[in-house]
């Protein structure tokens, strides 16, 4: 049995039943039903985010990496959403674009899933800007009896942002009959939120982000680094210990009491005075080195969940060699690549979609493209083109320089007076001047 096996967790709440699963009705045309299983509320995944360095470090990296790249936009109505996008946090939004954007990748990887807010203007007829919802208020739109209200394609049909109880709200939109909300209750339809979902399953109500599957293992290493560390701050310091009396002076209560409050002063003081039938000792702090193994064995199960490379998380990397760590970066890579593609075809069809069809009367939308996300990539994508360019398989030219420049994010060039530039061969550049340095030639 293991350590923190025998340790008392009467200090931490277990996960707190949320009721968010759903129970269907023989009646419903297309409910959903979830099996009854206990979920992580998402407070407590919240709070193991902030609490915890290992899931506050590994999930801002992955948020940092995956803000690296700038997305591209592709496909028809592209300059016009580029300028919308632009705009986001102007027209009734919190934040720009930027920030929004890694408001969803940081919720999605959180709780799973991220809700976006399509502001509209009070006709209802244009979207003028986006803002972030708190996930931890937001549920589906429910009945009496927990169950998520579905339409007849079995698609929910809004959501209720749960405000505290001391808050009284005025409701603007009222949902639909039979259902209610309470005083401190917000109800929107579902054309006014954006739904934005990581890892789904079963009905794909309810999905799953990268901390709930670690949530126990960071729940039992917080506990046990506090019993380490009380452990540590009784055990650790040193302690003194004081005989008192032989066989020719008999120990009172006073004589216990004076040699106690002596060694008290004396700690403070560095100086002892006892007579010569006191017996005082040093006892030598004990090694709880042993009980740091058992912290090991839980980060690795939080380094697991994250999907980060553990020298990556904690900072250290003396226990894994540059092949296996570059081999691991690999693999994050990939597994972040394909997170971030979920999560921008949600983008593209819960906000851009609708976005271009309320906004523009059009079906079409752009394409994010995502670049390159290591600078490993970065390097050896300049190599190729590079060697490209020195076998003559690319030609420069004008339609070339401008491509590089919007990639480099290079200001535009001056295209009066301008020749081409030569052709690469043994190197960009020949001749030297005095200082050894190459010229044009």
């Amino acid at each position: 049995m293991r350590l923190s096996d025998a340790l008392n967790f009467s200090t931490f709440e277990l996960a707190k039943k949320q009721p968010v699963y759903v129970s269907s009705s023989e009646d419903v045309l297309g409910a959903k039903a979830t099996p009854l299983i206990t979920r992580v509320s998402r407070d407590e995944l919240l709070a193991a985010y902030r609490t915890d360095p290992v899931c506050f470090n590994g999930i801002n990296i992955k948020v940092n990496t995956a803000m690296r790249t700038k997305p591209k936009l592709n496909g028809i109505n592209a300059s016009w959403f580029s300028l919308f996008l632009d705009g986001i946090g102007t027209r009734g939004g919190q934040m720009d674009w930027n920030r929004l954007r890694a408001s969803i990748i940081r919720d999605c990887y959180l709780y799973g899933q991220a809700f976006v807010e399509l502001i509209k203007d009070k006709a209802g007829t244009q979207i003028l800007d986006l803002d972030i919802l708190d996930c931890t208020r937001m549920d589906y739109l429910k009945d009496g009896y927990t169950n998520v209200a579905l339409d007849e394609y079995g698609n929910p049909i809004g959501y209720v942002l749960t405000m505290p109880t001391y808050t009284k709200v005025t409701a603007k939109i009222k949902p639909p009959s039979p259902y209610s909300i309470k005083g401190n209750q917000i109800y929107l339809p579902r054309d006014r939120v954006a739904h934005i979902k990581l890892f789904t399953h079963d009905d794909g109500l309810y999905p799953t982000g990268l901390l709930e599957p670690i949530y126990k293992a960071t729940k039992y290493k917080l506990a046990l680094e506090k019993s380490i560390t009380n452990a540590l701050l009784y055990y650790a310091p040193p302690h003194m210990r004081a005989k008192v009396g032989d066989i020719n002076h008999d120990a009172s209560p006073d004589m216990i009491q004076n040699v106690l409050k002596s060694m008290k002063e004396g700690i403070q003081d560095g100086l002892y005075a006892y007579p010569y039938y006191y017996d005082v000792e040093l006892i030598e702090a004990k090694n709880l080195q042993h009980l740091t193994g058992e912290l090991e064995y839980y980060i690795n199960q939080q380094v697991a969940g994250l999907g980060v490379p553990r020298a990556f998380v904690t900072g250290g990397g003396q226990e894994t060699n540059r092949s296996t760590l570059n081999r691991q970066e690999y693999m994050a890579t990939i597994s972040l690549q394909e997170e971030l593609r979920m999560m921008t075809y949600d983008i593209e069809t819960k906000i851009f979609k609708p976005v271009a069809f309320i906004n523009l009367k059009s079906e079409d939308y752009p394409e994010m493209e995502l670049g390159d996300l290591s600078m490993e990539d970065l390097d050896n994508k300049a190599h190729r083109l590079f060697n490209y360019a020195q076998a003559g398989l690319i030609i420069p030219d004008s339609t070339l320089e401008e491509a590089i420049r919007q990639e480099e994010g290079l200001p535009e060039g001056d295209p009066d007076g301008r020749t081409a530039a030569p052709p690469i061969s043994g190197g960009a550049y020949s001749g030297t001047d005095e200082a050894g340095m190459q010229n044009p030639p």
